[in-house]
């Protein structure tokens, strides 16, 4: 396989960024507190891995999804304890997947197939049936509707 050129690589990366977090925000409930909403828009898509493992940084199953409050207290704690309590709690919510992707992350190199992982994502669009859902959150930030156009 021939190697992206950096611009088509970074597009690439920032479609495939979009589209991870909408599908995995897309079941609208948190996995921590349960609430529920309506649209994808009030609520972050969080890796259980972190984002920089990159072999497993864009797996639909590295991602859970927390309301927006969840996300900022629990991830983006800077003490000791906060850090631990998240650990701990993704630990016992996710123990099985949490180690299934250590496992394929150890696996894995980092090299990406850029096209293969874009197409793989659209096509989990397709099959939910949620183009015209992503197409709305689209046109809602049109910052990100660029990347399309």
């Amino acid at each position: 396989m021939s190697k992206l050129p950096i611009r088509a690589r970074l597009v690439y990366e920032e479609r495939i960024r979009i589209l991870w977090s909408f599908l995995v925000r897309l079941p609208r409930k948190c996995v921590r507190c349960g609430y529920r909403g309506e649209t994808v828009d009030g609520f972050d898509a969080n890796h259980i891995i972190r984002r920089n493992a990159g072999s497993v940084k864009f797996v639909l199953e590295n991602g859970c999804c927390l309301c927006v409050p969840c996300h900022r207290e629990f991830w983006h704690s800077t003490t000791p304890a906060g850090m631990k309590k998240a650990g701990e709690w993704i630990e016992e919510k996710f123990g099985k997947r949490l180690r299934e992707l250590e496992a394929v992350a150890r696996q894995l190199a980092y090299h990406r197939d850029w096209r293969g992982t874009y197409d793989g994502l659209w096509a989990e669009v397709f099959k939910r049936k949620v183009e015209g859902e992503f197409r709305a959150y689209l046109e809602r930030h049109s910052g990100t509707k660029k990347l399309w156009d």
